[in-house]
């Protein structure tokens, strides 16, 4: 799959383009939505520490503030 200029899409792509669609849909109020992002987002398997800090911005969008925290620390962990 190419990306832009026809290079390959970045790895962490997959994982964080469901993340950065919940955050979205979470601005705009749209919360079960959101929750959908989030699952599929989770269900990849996001590890690297920039899409668990987005992880951890969807938490904190939800009102979801202990899983957001728990995400932070998870993101500082993996080297954010």
């Amino acid at each position: 799959m190419t990306w832009i200029l026809g290079r390959e899409k970045p790895p962490r792509a997959e994982k964080q383009i469901p993340m950065l669609l919940g955050q979205l849909e979470a601005v705009v109020g749209r919360t079960q939505e959101a929750g959908r992002y989030l699952q599929k987002a989770l269900a990849l398997g996001a590890t690297d520490p920039h899409t668990l800090m987005d992880t951890a911005e969807l938490y904190a969008l939800l009102g979801r503030g202990n899983a957001a925290i728990a995400m932070i620390k998870k993101a500082h962990e993996a080297g954010y």
